[in-house]
């Protein structure tokens, strides 16, 4: 399960109450966590640099549960120099700082070996809302 992070419900109630929508990211940026990042991107372990998703690299559905789901592969090339427990992950604005947009739990914890590299295969990585 996926949820809007705090910033981005602000922003969006903002915009409902005829505030200005923050301008769309050119990118967006993946980042696994050991524990949720949870609504303001503070909690958890932030593991590895976040990996940029480009504009347009997402496909979207609407309806009564709307997505959105990556194109292409999303891989974490930067082998891994300890071990470490993936379970959640976060989706940002910026490369470094920036926002939390979105984050979740992933489906299956994975464990990252010395070495591994960690890859999101196509329409693997799926956003919902409800």
């Amino acid at each position: 399960m996926s949820a809007f992070s705090n910033y981005l419900e602000n922003e969006i109630l903002d915009w409902v109450n005829g505030g200005a929508f923050p301008t769309q990211p050119s990118a967006t940026w993946v980042q696994l966590f050991n524990g949720s990042p949870d609504e303001d991107g503070l909690g958890g372990t932030g593991l590895y640099s976040r990996i940029a998703v480009d504009a347009g690299g997402w496909t979207t559905t609407t309806g009564a549960t709307a997505t959105i789901t990556n194109t292409a592969a999303i891989t974490i090339s930067t082998a891994a120099a300890t071990s470490a427990s993936a379970d959640n992950f976060g989706i940002f604005d910026n490369s470094t700082t920036g926002n939390l947009l979105f984050y979740g739990a992933l489906s299956t914890a994975k464990t990252i070996a010395i070495g591994d590299e960690v890859k999101f295969n196509p329409s693997s990585l799926t956003i919902r809302i409800d």
